[in-house]
């Protein structure tokens, strides 16, 4: 689907896979997002530009 999204967006070429070149922003959970979103609060690892971000303190 992110294929597909950044192709009608227009930025097949720079995002949408995980490929050498493109940019790419992944993130890790512990939870499967697929079976239940609430998944996605279970975050372990974002990447963004190729580091790894931390949280804002609250």
């Amino acid at each position: 689907m992110t294929t597909a999204s950044a192709k009608a967006l227009g930025l097949g070429g720079t995002t949408g896979q995980l490929t050498p070149g493109l940019s790419a922003d992944p993130l890790v959970t512990t939870g499967d997002p697929l079976s239940d979103l609430a998944n996605l609060g279970l975050l372990q690892l974002v990447s963004v530009r190729g580091q790894a971000a931390t949280a804002a303190a609250k």
